[in-house]
């Protein structure tokens, strides 16, 4: 779908971000780490140069602003709107420098609970907001500097209103299927008249 974006280091793009260095690429484009000028701070750049389905590329992008958007928690990897730099579509996103969870593969379990624990989080604050991630991999749980866990890459997730995933939680408890992790108050009363 996409081809690799043809840069050097210290490029400029789109006049507001320096290209500092090269940090993954894939099907989708490369990733980069970049200066924002408007910002003050390096960001993460997914940069997309599609040479045809531009605007399902540019959907995509739009697609995984938007659900990110909808979820402000410290282990979800934020992610700024979706740009057009001349030929290329830009989403810029926080910088995670620490590498990804494929770093503790033989690591004790001391080192790995903590993680899961933050990824956990993320995720009931995720679900609790209607928010399905769907990819969740070594390579999608990102550090930070500071070696916090960010669970990252919203493309493959879906979103469904908080009231409607609430009550598909609760329609579940009343037919017998599985209850919400949580014990809320319907679930808890549905248990004491079983």
């Amino acid at each position: 779908m996409t081809e690799a974006v043809d840069t050097e280091l210290s490029q400029k793009l789109d006049a507001r971000y320096t290209l500092m260095e090269k940090l993954g690429a894939g099907g989708q484009g490369e990733v980069w780490r970049a200066h924002d000028e408007t910002r003050g701070f390096d960001v993460a750049l997914k940069v997309l140069t599609p040479k045809t389905r531009e605007q399902e590329a540019w959907s995509a992008l739009e697609h995984e602003y938007s659900i990110a958007s909808l979820l402000d928690h410290p282990s979800i990897l934020k992610v700024f709107p979706p740009e057009r730099a001349g030929d290329s579509m830009i989403l810029p996103m926080e910088l995670a420098p620490g590498g990804d969870l494929r770093k503790l593969r033989g690591a004790g379990f001391l080192e790995i609970i903590p993680v899961l624990l933050e990824v956990s989080q993320a995720l009931e604050y995720a679900h609790e907001r209607g928010v399905v991630h769907r990819d969740l991999k070594p390579g999608n749980i990102l550090f930070d500097a500071r070696g916090r866990a960010k669970l990252a890459d919203s493309r493959c997730s879906t979103s469904q209103s908080a009231r409607w995933w609430q009550n598909q939680r609760h329609a579940g408890a009343a037919n017998g299927q599985p209850r919400c992790a949580r014990k809320c108050l319907h679930c808890r009363s549905s248990s004491l008249r079983a």
